[in-house]
């Protein structure tokens, strides 16, 4: 479903809106033990943002089956 904000207000104004219930959102205190307040997929985009500077993390143990694999069929083993 796509809601068209233009009906109900000026678009400049829905993100003034929006933008301003953020902001206090996000000046409130995080609640104790938490990492912090986050918008809707902010976490997922933090994650992919630092994925994306410092490569995907893979454990040790898919890293040993990935270079067995490659020294079976032959290729280099992944790159460290």
């Amino acid at each position: 479903m796509a809601i068209d904000i233009g009906t109900f207000l000026a678009p400049d104004s829905f993100k003034d809106l929006v933008g301003r219930l953020i902001d206090e959102l996000k000046s409130s205190p995080p609640m104790e033990g938490s990492a912090g307040i986050f918008m809707p997929c902010e976490m997922e985009y933090l994650k992919e943002r630092d994925y994306l500077k410092s490569g995907i993390p893979v454990s040790p143990e898919v890293i040993k089956t990935l270079d067995a694999f490659a020294q079976k069929i032959g290729i280099a083993p992944v790159p460290r």
